[in-house]
């Protein structure tokens, strides 16, 4: 088990989620296992961050303003 955690040290995550409140939480848990926590409030917004940084793992929220979490993972879909 610890072998695993140490692996996750090593990864950027991306969190897509545009309740603020639960994007702070979540953030915060998830920099306790992750190298490096970046967030996004919506599609839009994490499309322009995985253009700029190299991430290696995404959770994303499904119902989004601008563009929803179906449309954001087809949009990862087509580019890789």
């Amino acid at each position: 088990m610890t072998s695993n955690l140490s692996l996750l040290k090593k990864l950027t995550i991306l969190l897509v989620e545009d309740d603020e409140e639960l994007r702070d939480g979540l953030a915060q848990t998830l920099s306790i296992f992750f190298y490096k926590v970046i967030v996004a409030k919506n599609g839009i917004e994490a499309i322009e961050i995985l253009a700029q940084n190299k991430i290696d793992m995404i959770i994303t929220d499904y119902v989004m303003p601008l563009m929803d979490g179906e449309e954001f993972c087809w949009h990862i879909r087509t580019k890789d």
